[in-house]
């Protein structure tokens, strides 16, 4: 049985990564507004176009080797980004990636788990501990901050239309029951 304080942590967590799926949706949608669903944005002129993809498909392969760190199966190294290349691909590495994560978080029931330490080593070698509590906030913070990058290249490139907030408290407005 968990304490009152360890549901709220979990609890803080789940409405984290609730926040975030919905974040990357509308990440997905940005890119789908701004250049189709099917387009192989790797292979634009513009470095600018490339570096959307980039970003984006890090965003992705950084949850997938975290989660995989929190299972006890950790990657030697960061997924291939070359294999979403295109915001219809991008949403489905996320579909599949939240799947995982979702049967995961579930399988966190017991006292202090979210608060557990967990030894990993970095795809540098560098061996680090930190609680899964750590770990989770920091993939969710690190997603904002590639999706930072990602409105900030769609303005550079005029595609102010395509931009749709992916603000924390934009996602509580439109799901007040999250908050």
């Amino acid at each position: 049985m968990r304490t009152r304080s360890a549901d709220r942590r979990r609890e803080e967590l789940q409405r984290l990564f609730q926040y975030n799926d919905w974040a990357n949706e509308r990440l997905v949608t940005m890119l789908e507004n701004a250049f189709g669903g099917k387009t192989d944005l790797r292979r634009s002129e513009d470095a600018r176009v490339r570096a959307l993809q980039e970003a984006a498909a890090h965003i992705l392969g950084a949850q997938i080797l975290w989660r995989r760190r929190w299972q006890g199966d950790p990657p030697a190294a960061m997924p291939d980004l070359s294999q979403w290349p295109s915001p219809e691909a991008l949403r489905q590495g996320f579909e599949e990636e939240q799947a995982h994560f979702w049967n995961y978080f579930r399988s966190l029931d017991k006292e202090g788990q979210v608060t557990s330490l967990i030894r990993y080593t970095t795809t540098a070698g560098q061996p680090y501990t930190n609680s899964l509590q750590q770990m989770m906030q920091h993939v969710v913070l690190h997603s904002a901050y590639h999706r930072g990058q990602v409105t900030a290249r769609l303005l550079d490139l005029g595609k102010e239309d395509a931009i749709l907030s992916t603000d924390l408290i934009v996602f509580f407005r439109e799901n007040p029951e999250t908050g």
